[in-house]
């Protein structure tokens, strides 16, 4: 005789579908053959985005005249010997045009590490201008000592006046461990001189973002030269949640934790743990930023890891960017992606979990953040993380 427990054993090998064995190379992942087609908006336009490049032009920046730029670089994020950056770029123009500039328009104090006797080090002045900009490869970076108390410049000579209007910046990305050796903060100089008795230079003092340390997404950063009309929106009324130095309450409040001001940042990281079922893909229709004062966050733009379907070639609309738009700009489409369980790990990030990237160009207070889960089906976000950098 059979045991209720042995027929329940036979009822489900009968049921389940016989392994297929594959060749090596054959496929990325066991869920590539049973992925199901995805639907896509009949008003979207099908498009192949990139690793989220974005469009630079900035007609609320100020143009600015000069011929050279002077960018000192004041500390890292917490590498204590050694600092650096990916790649740099000097935008002009309404429409912020990249500058073609070559390694003979840079100098650098110190220029590289052959100063400290490492004479083959691939890590010189030229990678910051070779055009691989969006990579974990640090033979395209550029690495310098770092002392503390000393000088440590680099300075672009533009060859002639040029209206200019903001830098473009990579950071140092070799991997999330080394991404402490990216520059934290910089002090900029240009000379806004046309030769008249007016002649002025104008300095500032900016934060630069932290690399992700992994190159699945564009990860430049955009430092105009004067703070957009957005940018002054975003940070305005910071100084006023600070306490005064000076008073007291005589019946304090007791609790048992510290209620700490708005955090500030400059880009968020969403961990997507999981959907509610789906094994293939996972998105969202909207993101809303909500800053200091209650109100949406303006001027800054979303990426993601895995980016969108196109990583696994499917032609498709459903991209970060859809993620920014407002109620009077329309859904989009919102965002989709593979889940990362049903992909390879070459396409995700070091968690191994989908991720999405609010990103600021300058450091913002955040109060919170709104989601429209994705609307065309009940299986997609369940569980998520948030992280500020």
């Amino acid at each position: 005789t059979t045991s209720s427990k042995d027929q329940n054993k036979n009822m489900l090998l009968l049921h389940r579908k016989p392994k297929k064995s594959y060749q090596k190379g054959e496929m990325k992942n066991r869920y590539e053959s049973e992925r199901p087609r995805t639907g896509i908006a009949r008003t979207a336009e099908p498009r192949v985005g990139g690793l989220g490049t974005y469009s630079t032009t900035a007609p609320e920046y100020e143009f600015v005249s000069t011929r050279s730029i002077t960018l000192t670089l004041l500390q890292p994020y917490g590498d204590p010997d050694f600092m650096g950056l990916t790649g740099l770029q000097v935008l002009e123009g309404s429409e912020a045009r990249p500058v073609s500039l070559t390694v003979e328009d840079l100098s650098a104090s110190p220029r590289d590490l052959s100063v400290l006797g490492y004479e083959t080090d691939h890590r010189t002045l030229d990678k910051l201008v070779d055009g691989v900009q969006v990579t974990s490869d640090d033979h395209h970076m550029w690495l310098v000592p770092f002392t503390p108390g000393r000088t440590h410049t680099l300075s672009i000579d533009l060859g002639t006046q040029r209206d200019v209007t903001a830098l473009r910046v990579w950071n140092y990305n070799k991997s999330s461990e080394d991404c402490d050796r990216g520059v934290a903060r910089i002090l900029i100089e240009l000379d806004d001189s046309k030769g008249g008795k007016d002649d002025k230079s104008r300095s500032q003092v900016v934060s630069l973002r932290r690399a992700p340390g992994h190159a699945l997404f564009d990860f430049g950063q955009i430092v105009p030269f004067a703070m957009s009309s957005e940018a002054k929106e975003n940070t305005s009324g910071v100084a006023d949640l600070r306490l005064p130095l000076k008073g007291f309450t005589r019946q304090p409040v007791r609790q048992d934790y510290e209620a700490p001001f708005h955090p500030i940042g400059m880009y968020l990281r969403l961990v997507l743990h999981g959907s509610w079922g789906d094994p293939y893909y996972i998105g969202l229709d909207r993101i809303e930023v909500v800053g200091c004062h209650g109100k949406p966050l303006k001027g800054w733009r979303a990426s993601a890891a895995p980016y969108s379907l196109n990583v696994i070639g499917i032609k498709d609309s459903r991209e970060p960017a859809n993620l920014t738009k407002g109620e009077e700009e329309g859904v989009g489409g919102g965002w989709l992606a593979p889940l990362a369980a049903s992909i390879g790990p070459e396409e995700l990030p070091p968690s191994g979990e989908n991720e999405v990237y609010p990103l600021f160009d300058t450091p913002t207070p955040i109060a919170g953040i709104r989601f429209w889960n994705y609307h065309k089906t009940p299986h997609r976000i369940c569980e998520w993380g948030p992280a500020l950098g």
